[in-house]
């Protein structure tokens, strides 16, 4: 793999050897916007009806936006900011696990 900065253009580019496949800026952007999702949206948004039931009206709305914001941000290219009662409850939970 090949990666390629323009100055004058400000893009980044790559090159897979094995396709010949260039990329621009943008389309690194999604990948990495994609693979982010999948490692901070999908876990919490798949979780259990158990875990949903216990939510209040306010945390589902705001979950339901944090939700949406995800699956527009490979077209706005904006990660969203996780709930900060996601944030607390994360950390609630790694301070268990130490």
């Amino acid at each position: 793999m090949k990666i390629i900065y323009d100055r004058k253009t400000n893009t980044i580019t790559k090159s897979t050897a094995t396709s010949g496949i260039i990329e621009d800026d943008t389309k690194l952007k999604e990948r990495s916007i994609r693979e982010q999702r999948a490692i901070h949206c999908f876990p919490i948004i798949n979780r259990g009806q158990l875990w949903y039931n216990m939510l209040s009206e306010a945390q589902l709305v705001e979950l339901n936006a944090w939700y949406h914001a995800w699956l527009d941000a490979t077209e706005t290219l904006i990660i969203p900011e996780k709930p900060l009662w996601l944030v607390d409850a994360q950390e609630v939970i790694e301070q268990d696990n130490d």
